[in-house]
């Protein structure tokens, strides 16, 4: 069964300096209600795609209809082990509406931080994409695994949920699909607006200081960017 299916919901984001995310850390601590569920965590995401990069190219190429395949799970910033389970997630957005779904997966989070993306283990979890609606291809591999600290909000007058997101990176690559650097932060920070309402927080809007800017950012293509030769090996 599906853990969490959640219905097409507005979704923005904002892009600021890396170097500023402390002060907009700052702002959001005086002007929102801190996530009383989750309020920050380390998450890590292991990113799938096909030889010739489907879904990379859905983005650069700028479809309205895009979708993402990934592992996530959740540890601590600064260190500290992790924590929780490890999930199997499809997310497709249409325009700047999105919808998510995902299924828990059978390997512990602590199995999968340690082993190599090269390894069966991510290969097998091809199937649970199959129960998500997406097609089990033999070609579906691994690609790289991104991580980043997020600290979430929620704003208490629209009742949007907000994140921040910093300190983003790759820190594995599978070997068999890309070559990437790992341990390059990207210089931006993005804050994300999800709920009905959508709209930066003020406490945001009015400081100059932060450069923000709307931006349809994905951190999947921007580490690919950054760090990736995107040519798959053969």
């Amino acid at each position: 069964m599906l853990t969490q299916a959640s219905r097409l919901e507005h979704e923005e984001k904002y892009l600021l300096p890396a170097s500023r995310s402390q002060t907009a850390l700052g702002l959001l601590r005086q002007g929102l209600v801190v996530d009383p569920d989750h309020p920050r965590g380390r998450v890590y995401s292991v990113y799938f795609d096909t030889p010739d990069w489907k879904h990379l190219g859905e983005k650069i190429n700028g479809d309205r209809h895009k979708s993402k395949l990934r592992v996530r799970w959740y540890g601590q910033i600064g260190g500290g082990g992790i924590s929780g389970g490890c999930f199997v997630e499809v997310k497709v957005r249409v325009g700047s509406a999105r919808s998510k779904l995902r299924l828990p997966a059978t390997p512990s989070a602590t199995l999968l931080a340690k082993t190599p993306l090269s390894d069966r283990v991510f290969s097998d979890l091809r199937t649970l994409l199959g129960e998500l609606g997406v097609p089990a291809s033999g070609t579906l591999r691994p690609v790289f695994e991104i991580a980043y600290d997020r600290y979430r909000f929620v704003d208490p007058i629209h009742r949007d949920r907000v994140s921040l997101d910093t300190n983003i990176s790759i820190i594995r690559t599978n070997p068999l699909a890309s070559h990437a650097r790992t341990g390059v932060c990207l210089p931006n920070a993005v804050v994300e607006v999800k709920g009905p309402g959508g709209r930066l927080p003020r406490v945001l809007e009015r400081d100059r200081r932060l450069s923000l800017r709307r931006s349809s950012f994905s951190k999947y293509e921007a580490c690919c960017a950054a760090n990736v030769r995107c040519n798959p090996l053969v």
